[in-house]
């Protein structure tokens, strides 16, 4: 897909706390596969189910067991998307972070946000009370979303003008 110079990144996700374990352990796989031994040896089978697990989480980009991350954002939905810069009648992302009060969030399956913060140029961080906005889940997603009356937090200086939102959510089946 052709995309126009003048988008802005709509969000970048980071992991902040990995899943403690694999979601299937080596005496799962030996049952499953009705081996007891293999001359490889436990060490390989658990090399295999990394290697499982890594591919089925880039295939899926779902959380298999809860983890949590951090979306980083240069502006606030409705903002900065088509306002700052010419538009050439083209966006890249979902219609509703660009266009409405919520922050979607695409990671499945969602949880919760334990966190969202403006980000200073000198790194400090300052929360956004969570009784300003409201979280809900649609088809497996998290959305973020301002209560009624309430606005978000200006972006101007120190608040970073690339990177100054971070959001912390979990996401994840369980352990």
């Amino acid at each position: 897909m052709l995309t126009s110079p003048h988008q802005r990144q709509i969000g970048s996700y980071q992991l902040v706390t990995p899943a403690s374990s694999d979601p299937v352990t080596v005496d799962e796989m030996k049952l499953h596969s009705r081996l007891d031994t293999i001359p490889e040896g436990d060490s390989y089978m658990s090399a295999l189910i990394s290697a499982a697990t890594t591919a089925a989480i880039q295939i899926t980009g779902r959380a298999l067991l809860t983890e949590t991350w951090a979306l980083t954002l240069d502006a606030w939905p409705g903002y900065g998307f088509g306002r700052d810069v010419w538009w050439d009648g083209m966006r890249e992302g979902p219609i509703s972070m660009i266009s409405s009060g919520v922050v979607e969030i695409r990671k499945a399956p969602f949880l919760d946000i334990s966190d969202v913060s403006t980000v200073n140029e000198d790194g400090t961080t300052t929360s956004f009370a969570s009784s300003n906005w409201y979280t809900f889940n649609e088809s497996g997603f998290g959305k973020l979303r301002l209560r009624t009356g309430q606005v978000w937090p200006v972006m101007v200086p120190p608040i970073r003008a690339a990177g100054g939102i971070k959001i912390t959510f979990t996401a994840g089946y369980g352990t």
